[in-house]
């Protein structure tokens, strides 16, 4: 028998605690004895199934997926809500969260079926044109060679240009077909005909698994014909899989007793039982031919419980915790249009409203634990541009005094607020970002467009926005860079966002979801916009911003609006401080961004 060290090339590491999950030795099959614990450890790999950012839109299912766990695309899908029913959206997923791609599949449909890369992606058949296929080249679709069979419900595998179609509706067939990149040619037909399989693999090695009316059977194709093997030991249609024809994932459906959420592990020739999903599901979006067999996927969408849910499969020592927003200390003085300057852990909240509308000055610090009063500012506002990027030097801008709109500025040592220099405007529901010695505020009413610079001595009039707006978000650390997000034009918040270099106003990506008076943390390159109101109300979605689009993340325990932001944070740890939901609140919650850690495990040997 090989010895570990044989195998490993080195001896077993005698330590006095567990290897740190970030070293570099940290891998399935690490071994080392702790002579703390008197253990021998490793760290041993699991399935485990972890929750991803929402996908963008409800109720979406039999949606075309195609990439890999950290670049993937969703296609088309079916919204039972729309009169309309098939749907041409393009949702793009980062690993991180769902972002649009204002190009659209060519035909609205659903019960496609899709392959391939996020930048050479395939797509076949649908009910919106059944012999359609459409490709995708990370930016825009065209048309492909159309299906020699028509096809809806169909399964498959491969990639752009060596693609694999198979089975479908109607009628229900067992016609193959191979793809080259611009035709079609017939292969050899399935053993049986079926629709609403699963499908994953190559074009020269591909399973076909479940589905109707054989939801037990499955097949596998050599290239050149299609050969059945073991059966799936839970019957079921509409599942989705991902892998290889040797390493295959196959979970969720729906069989005669109702939806699933079990997942089996395929191996080439047996099943086994893996670690179930956390739902049942059916009708879900796959990344399907997963060219890593089953060390990660992922799955969205779908019928039932996780119809907007996204989940992601790894075989790993990891364990991963997503990002999530956690109950913070509460705020001393509940209240609402008030704003911020530090860090997650080093807070700053200021001014604001309390119930009634009474304007306030109140100033308090936060620890990462609880908040403290401290000095309290000179002038109470609230409607303000608010910033700084530390607990110690802050600025505090414009905004809504008793008597109205303001000029006034006032600057924050970390002991006292200083009045002075004014701006050149008086102005309420401006924003701004930057620090105490360089700094920029743009937007607000009366004048919505207008922008003044910041140069630690002197405030300036700048280049306008191009769209005038209140309420916005802000991101920057300096007159020169900055992001204006989202805001009211007035009227209705606009998804618009703009990037400030010191000279103009440029416009970037827009938000998913238009708010006015969120909240915002971290960086021009970096960063997250949350909560804030729109056409429906007060809101608690997240997004994250990487410097080019916007994509979907973590959910606030509590939706709000008038919420103070994090100019001091980053775009995995923010802080989301007061605000009004129906009415004006003291609540505080934490954000932090994904986070993984690798669990050793104690060997046994009996």
């Amino acid at each position: 028998m090989a010895t570990y060290r044989e195998i490993k090339g080195l001896e077993v590491p005698y330590l006095d605690a567990d290897l740190p999950s970030a070293s570099a030795s940290t891998e399935a099959g690490s071994v080392w004895y702790n002579s703390t614990t008197g253990k021998l450890r490793a760290f041993v790999s699991y399935d485990t199934w972890a929750s991803g950012a929402d996908f963008i839109t409800n109720d979406l299912e039999r949606i075309a997926g195609f990439g890999t766990q950290t670049a993937c695309v969703s296609a088309g899908g079916y919204d039972p809500a729309s009169p309309a029913g098939a749907r041409n959206y393009t949702y793009e997923y980062n690993g991180s969260g769902w972002s649009t791609n204002p190009n659209v599949v060519t035909t609205a449909g659903y019960g496609y079926w899709g392959t391939g890369t996020s930048t050479a992606g395939l797509i076949w058949g649908g009910n919106g044109d059944q012999d359609e296929a459409n490709e995708f080249n990370g930016t825009s679709w065209t048309e492909g060679g159309n299906l020699n069979t028509s096809r809806t419900y169909g399964c498959g595998g491969g990639t752009q240009t060596a693609g694999l179609a198979t089975g479908g509706t109607p009628p229900r067939t067992a016609d193959s077909e191979e793809y080259n990149g611009s035709a079609w040619t017939e292969a050899n037909n399935l053993n049986n005909a079926r629709d609403s399989a699963a499908g994953t693999g190559t074009q020269t090695a591909c399973l076909a698994i479940g589905g109707n009316p054989t939801p037990t059977g499955v097949e596998v194709y050599d290239g050149t014909s299609w050969t059945e093997v073991n059966n799936h030991p839970a019957p079921g249609a509409a599942g989705g899989a991902f892998g290889i024809s040797t390493a295959a994932l196959y979970y969720g459906g729906e069989g005669a007793g109702g939806t699933v959420a079990e997942a089996w592990l395929y191996d080439g020739s047996a099943w086994t039982a893996s670690t179930d999903m956390p739902y049942a599901s059916y009708a879900m979006a796959s990344i399907n031919s997963a060219p890593g067999g089953v060390s990660t996927g992922m799955t969205w969408a779908g019928s039932g419980a996780g119809n907007k849910n996204t989940i992601e499969f790894q075989n790993s020592i990891l364990t991963f915790t997503p990002a999530a927003w956690a109950t913070g200390g509460s705020l001393n003085l509940a209240r609402s249009s008030l704003k911020g300057a530090g860090t997650q852990t080093a807070g700053l909240a200021f001014c604001g409203a309390t119930p009634g509308g009474n304007r306030k000055g109140e100033t308090e610090a936060y620890d990462g634990t609880s908040w403290t009063e401290v000095s309290d500012a000179s002038s109470t506002r609230n409607e303000f541009a608010g910033f700084g990027q530390t607990q110690t030097a802050a600025m505090a801008c414009c905004g809504t005094l008793p008597g109205g709109a303001t000029a006034n500025v006032e600057s924050w040592n970390g002991t006292s607020w200083t009045e002075g220099p004014n701006q050149v405007n008086a102005i309420a529901g401006n924003s701004g970002a930057g620090t105490t010695a360089s700094a920029v505020t743009w937007g607000g009413s009366p004048s919505v467009v207008d922008c003044e610079s910041w140069d630690n001595s002197s405030w300036t009039e700048v280049a306008n926005l191009n769209t005038g707006r209140v309420g916005t978000g802000g991101l920057g650390a300096s007159n020169t860079s900055a992001l204006a997000i989202s805001g009211d034009p007035p009227g209705s918040p606009t998804a618009n966002v703009e990037s400030w270099n010191g000279t103009a106003w440029t416009e970037v990506g827009n938000v998913i979801d238009a708010r006015v008076w969120g909240g915002a943390s971290g960086t021009v390159t970096e960063g997250l916009f949350y909560g804030g109101g729109n056409d429906s109300g007060k809101s608690g979605t997240t997004q994250g911003w990487d410097g080019t689009v916007w994509s979907t993340d973590a959910t606030m325990g509590t939706a709000r609006y008038l919420i103070a932001d994090t100019p001091g944070g980053t775009g995995s740890a923010a802080l989301a401080t007061g605000g009004f939901v129906s009415a004006v609140v003291d609540t505080v919650e934490e954000y932090t961004g994904v986070t993984t850690a690798a669990e050793a495990s104690d060997i046994a040997f009996d």
